[in-house]
């Protein structure tokens, strides 16, 4: 039989609560179908809140206890934060790097080293946080991606109990400071989710104000319990809770958050704490002993849910159902064997804990130093031996620009930069042709080009769109259509992603165009085709009448299975080889954009080049060349290296 005041994690606490563990639970489980299923509980992700409350609730209380009783020690206190920290973090981290070792290219081994050096030391927000943006990798294949809040925890921790001990001999100046630190760090939060979203989410100074709640409700106890009636605990453990469940269905990723939405999570947990153990829900729903179980497990189990997802997600175009179900389980089981295994020998062992914590910070030091051998490919991957793309479609270009506007959009010259006579307008699916375009014209000599290029810039007038990354692609995209009309330029080249933006999968871009009537359209939609063609037309027509030649680029095909880090790539768990000239099916709607495009072209009447015509049979693309080069980078852009080298349609333009 469990017993519950040993195995709790309240385990400093003169009286434990088995709600709390309850509502870990609930954190835990919301996360994991989260993660799992996210078309089921959109707004999961927002347990990691719920922990971040019951953390400064918890861990302030035992601060302040330890101040009453003249018995704090700050030294002590990290060393029980490496002692209740350490053990399953090293153990979760040892086996992501034990996979990823047999399961990642070269490339993404090494960023994993980069992130298990960050998550070592605590700091994966921020390491998170630099990489956002256009290059970032999808964050369902970061095997470290979880640790952010971890990171964000630790950091607060060290500056709390500082703040605390200057602050904790006067009730009232502790009550102000509290309160005042909270509004701070929620403004930051406001502040952030208007000007930087990615430092809404990853900044300790945004996200402090949810421990800092937590820690509110253990400044403001009284005699370790609120003064409130029966039937007001009861309301409040209901209302809690409902805006936690609130939360879960309401936010989805697309949600401004945290912002003024993690007012839900972040209020729904204080609610249900500071209602007590009695009141109905917290003494029946969150006290029962399988909950309670999962919520004793719950820090091992989060810890070990999203490496096992993540290395489901770099292996499965789509994670099977019955796979999702088998790796939440398999997460289940771990989470208990650390928890049975390690972490209560570890508690147990009170006459060793300086020794062990030794240890243990120790095992964190080298780990993180196994991670910096691994970045720094001293410890290459078992795939090491694999051609994998060392560029992106910008390298090039950058190396001869100062751009930094967040979508690369700006002007750049290939070829003889002198004698332009040639205007690209276009995005990154023509970015990755800059250098073999630049090769191709220098070997003529006669000719340069100048291109206005931005990534997700579609190269057409009156685009409408809310999207702030993309802010500078517009006044781009107008200035170049102006400068098209200039004599020197005989030649405007117009290239994009036409495929992504009309089909749009996962509304990334919701771009619109406006009717005649004045309403927007988005142009993921039959009448917003129909749109773009017109427009597109329009702007043709206009230049050819001034004596334009005018070459349309039609989009390259893309699917996820061209990933070069995608699962088709892996399908062989015993080779370090790709296959040579692997071909991957391109869905029927891409085809049919591409088909509309070329009838376009033909009844203009304007000369286009086609990458399908090079690559692809039907349905079936070419996703690697006969010596096994990866054409792709990824599931959309070229490998620069192979477009280098055998891109040569895109020659014609120096011609």
């Amino acid at each position: 039989m469990l017993d519950y005041r040993h195995l709790g994690f309240s385990l400093h606490q003169s009286h434990y609560r088995r709600d709390l563990d309850g509502f870990r639970a609930l954190a835990v489980i919301s996360v994991l179908i989260c993660h799992a299923f996210p078309s089921v509980v959109p707004g999961g992700f927002v347990g990691v809140d719920v922990f971040f409350v019951l953390s400064g609730y918890l861990i302030t209380g035992i601060i302040l206890k330890g101040h009453q009783s003249g018995t704090f020690s700050i030294l002590k206190f990290y060393k029980r934060r490496a002692l209740r920290i350490l053990p399953a973090l090293c153990v979760v981290l040892l086996a992501t790097l034990i996979v990823g070792w047999y399961a990642l290219f070269q490339v993404e081994f090494s960023n994993l080293g980069k992130h298990i050096i960050a998550s070592s030391f605590f700091f994966e927000n921020f390491q998170l946080w630099s990489e956002a943006g256009y290059f970032d990798t999808a964050s369902e294949r970061k095997p470290t991606l979880h640790l952010w809040s971890l990171a964000i925890e630790e950091q607060f921790y060290i500056v709390w109990p500082l703040l605390l001990y200057v602050v904790c001999r006067s009730p009232k100046l502790l009550r102000c400071n509290v309160v005042l630190a909270i509004l701070t760090s929620f403004a930051f939060g406001i502040f952030y989710i208007y000007n930087d979203v990615s430092a809404a989410y990853y900044s300790p100074l945004s996200r402090a104000w949810e421990l800092l709640v937590g820690a509110a409700l253990s400044v403001f106890l009284v005699n370790g319990d609120f003064p409130i009636k029966a039937g007001a605990r009861n309301f409040m453990s209901v209302l809690g809770a409902a805006l936690i469940i609130a939360a879960l269905f309401w936010i989805d990723p697309s949600s401004s958050f945290p912002g003024f939405w993690a007012l839900l999570p972040t209020i729904g947990t204080a609610l249900l704490i500071a209602a007590g153990e009695a009141a109905v829900l917290n003494r029946t729903l969150f006290s029962c002993r399988p909950v309670v179980f999962v919520g004793l497990i719950s820090y091992p189990l989060y810890l070990w849910h999203w490496p096992i997802l993540s290395y489901l997600n770099i292996s499965f175009t789509r994670i099977p159902v019955e796979i999702s179900i088998l790796a939440l389980a398999l997460a289940l089981v771990l989470a208990w064997l650390t928890f049975r295994f390690l972490e209560l020998p570890i508690r147990s062992q009170s006459g060793k804990r300086n020794g062990l914590a030794v240890s243990l910070i120790s095992s964190a030091l080298v780990i993180s130093a196994l991670g910096g051998l691994i970045y720094k490919g001293f410890i290459p991957s078992r795939m090491a031996s694999v051609a994998f793309p060392t560029e992106n479609e910008w390298d090039f270009l950058l190396a001869r620009s100062n751009s930094n506007s967040d979508d690369l959009s700006g002007f750049y010259h290939v070829g003889v930069a002198s004698q332009d006579g040639i205007l690209v307008i276009g995005d990154s699916h023509f970015a990755q042709y800059s250098a073999r375009l630049d090769a191709a014209l220098l070997k003529r000599g006669e000719n340069g080009a100048l291109m206005a290029l931005g990534g997700g810039c579609i190269p057409l007038l009156g685009i409408q769109s809310e999207i702030v990354a993309r802010a500078s692609c517009w006044p781009m995209i107008a200035r170049a259509w102006e400068m098209a009309e200039l004599p020197k330029f005989s030649t405007i080249v117009i290239g994009g992603a036409w495929n992504s933006y009309i089909l749009d999968p996962g509304g990334i871009y919701d771009y619109k165009l406006m009717q005649e009537n004045g309403e927007l359209v988005s142009i993921d939609t039959e009448e917003g085709f129909n749109l773009v063609l017109q427009q597109l037309e329009e702007g043709v027509r206009y230049l050819r009448s001034i004596g334009k030649r005018v070459v349309l680029v039609l989009d390259n095909p893309a699917a996820p299975e061209f990933n070069i880090t995608g699962p088709r790539y892996r399908l062989n768990p015993f080779s370090n080889q790709l296959t040579p000239l692997m071909r991957v099916a391109v869905s029927s709607e891409q085809v049919n954009v591409h088909d509309r495009m070329v009838a376009f072209a033909e009844r203009l009447n304007i000369d286009y080049i086609d990458p399908f015509v090079e690559l692809c049979e039907g349905y079936m693309c070419l996703a690697t060349d006969d010596n096994a080069v990866p054409i792709y980078k990824d599931s959309t852009h070229f490998n620069p290296q192979w477009a280098l080298s055998s891109a040569t349609f895109i020659d014609r333009l120096a011609e």
